[in-house]
C-alpha cells in the first residue's frame, strides 16, 4: 500500500508526528461527536447547551492557542507539545465526573488549553521537518493520518458509548498517554532558533510575539476569511450529527457520517494534492473547497434523510481536501523561518472565530429550525457562509503569494 510505504520512508521524527496525529484524532473523535448526543439524550438538556459546550471547547483552544504558538517558538516544540498532550488526557477524562452544564464547561475549557498547546507546536515541528516545495503533499499525508483516526475514533467511542459515556471519557483520556512516550523519545529537541528568554522576560516575549504576527495584516486578513469554512468544518459533530441521530433515531448516524468523511480522505486526499500541486494555484483551490463545502448543506433541502447527509458530508468532504492542504502551506509560506509556531498559533484566531461561532450556530439553528419547522434554514444559512468564504479569497487572490515571497520561500 503507496500510504504505508511513505511512512516507513519518513524519519522518526515524522513518523512520530504522523502516529501524534492519528492518536489525536483517535481520542478526540472517540468522545466528541458523542458529546452532544450524551447531553441532550442522558443529560436531558438541550442542543443549544451541547453546542454551547462544543463552543467553549473550541474557542479556550484557538485563543490559546496564540499564545501557546509563541511559546513553541521560544521553548522549544517538544515541550509544549508534551505539556498539551498531558493536559488534553486530563480534560478529556474529566468528563466521566461531570453531570451538569457548568463541570462540562469547565472539562471543555480543559481539553481546548490542551489542544492549543500542541496544536501549533506540532504544526510548526511537522513544518520544520519538510520544507521545500512538496509541503502541500507532506501536509496531505499528515491530514490522511488524522482521518485514518477519525475513522477508528467512532467506532470505538460507540462501542463504549453503548457501555458508559464514563467509561468512554476515561479511555479516550488515556489514547494520549503513549503518545507523550514516543514523543519524548524520537521527535528531536526542534527549536525555532531563536533565543530562550530569562523567565522574567517569558511573557513580555510571548506578548511581543503575537503582536508582531498581529501587525502583518496580509495574513490577519487570510485568517479572517478562513473563519467562513472553520464554521462549516465542524458542523459534522454538532448539526449534522444532531439532525443524522433525530432523522434515524439512532446515535449511530454519526459514525457513519465520520466514516463516509475519513473513508474518502484515507483513499484520496494524499493523491488528489499530489496530482493539484502543479495544477492549480493555492488560493484558487482554496475557494473551491470553500465554495464546494458551502454548496454541499442545500443537498439536505431536497433529500433530508440519511441520503442527503451521506451526500451532503462526501461533498463537503471533497471541498475540504481541497482546502486543507493549502491552507497549512498557505500559513507557512506568510510566516518567517523563526515564527512557525506564532503564525500557527495566531491563525487559530480564524478556527476561534469560525469553528466557535459554528458550534453555537449549529446547535441553535437546529433547534429553531425544529422550533419553527423551517428545516432549510441551517443548511442555507452554511451555504451562505461558505459562499461567502470563497468570495473573500478570491478577492484575497494572490496577496498571500507575495508574503510568501517577501519571506523569500
Amino acid at each position: 500500500m503507496e500510504l504505508w510505504r511513505r511512512f516507513r520512508g519518513l524519519q522518526p521524527g515524522e513518523a512520530v508526528i504522523l502516529l501524534a496525529d492519528f492518536a489525536i484524532n483517535t481520542g478526540f473523535f472517540m468522545l466528541v461527536p458523542y458529546i452532544s448526543v450524551h447531553v441532550t439524550k442522558s443529560l436531558g438538556l438541550t442542543a443549544t447547551i451541547a453546542g454551547t459546550v462544543l463552543a467553549v471547547r473550541m474557542l479556550v483552544q484557538q485563543l490559546v492557542q496564540v499564545f501557546a504558538g509563541p511559546a513553541g517558538d521560544l521553548y522549544g516544540y517538544k515541550r509544549v507539545l508534551v505539556t498539551g498532550l498531558l493536559i488534553r488526557a486530563v480534560g478529556f477524562a474529566s468528563f466521566a465526573l461531570m453531570g451538569d452544564v457548568t463541570g462540562l464547561m469547565l472539562s471543555a475549557a480543559l481539553s481546548g488549553v490542551g489542544g492549543a498547546l500542541f496544536g501549533a507546536a506540532e504544526r510548526a515541528a511537522y513544518a520544520a521537518l519538510n520544507p521545500g516545495p512538496q509541503q502541500a503533499s507532506r501536509f496531505a499525508l499528515l491530514y490522511t493520518a488524522q482521518s485514518i483516526g477519525t475513522t477508528v475514533g467512532p467506532l470505538i467511542g460507540s462501542f463504549l458509548l453503548d457501555w458508559d459515556f464514563r467509561v468512554l471519557s476515561v479511555v479516550a483520556g488515556t489514547v494520549y498517554l503513549p503518545i507523550v512516550l514516543l514523543v519524548v523519545l524520537y521527535l528531536p529537541n526542534l527549536t525555532s532558533g531563536r533565543e530562550r528568554p530569562a523567565p522574567t522576560r517569558a511573557v513580555a516575549d510571548i506578548l511581543n510575539s503575537v503582536f508582531t504576527v498581529a501587525r502583518n495584516r496580509t495574513f490577519v486578513t487570510y485568517c479572517l476569511i478562513s473563519a467562513g469554512f472553520w464554521a462549516l468544518s465542524g458542523q459534522i459533530n454538532i448539526s449534522l450529527s444532531l439532525y443524522g441521530a433525530h432523522a434515524t433515531g439512532t446515535q449511530t448516524a454519526v459514525k457513519y457520517l465520520l466514516w463516509t468523511s475519513a473513508g474518502l480522505v484515507i483513499l484520496f486526499q494524499y493523491k488528489l494534492q499530489a496530482w493539484l500541486e502543479h495544477r492549480l494555484k493555492p488560493s484558487t483551490q482554496w475557494v473551491l473547497g470553500s465554495a464546494i463545502a458551502g454548496l454541499s448543506f442545500l443537498l439536505l433541502i431536497p433529500f433530508p434523510g440519511m441520503f442527503g447527509l451521506e451526500a451532503c458530508v462526501v461533498l463537503m468532504t471533497f471541498g475540504g481536501m481541497l482546502l486543507r492542504p493549502v491552507d497549512f502551506t498557505m500559513v507557512t509560506g506568510m510566516a518567517p523561518r523563526d515564527s512557525l509556531a506564532s503564525y500557527y498559533g495566531l491563525s487559530a484566531i480564524a478556527v476561534a472565530i469560525g469553528g466557535s461561532a459554528g458550534q453555537f450556530l449549529g446547535g441553535r439553528l437546529l433547534d429553531l429550525a425544529w422550533a419553527t419547522n423551517r428545516i432549510w434554514l441551517p443548511w442555507v444559512t452554511f451555504a451562505v457562509i461558505g459562499l461567502l468564504a470563497a468570495l473573500g479569497m478570491w478577492r484575497f487572490g494572490d496577496r498571500g503569494q507575495k508574503g510568501i515571497e517577501a519571506n523569500g520561500k
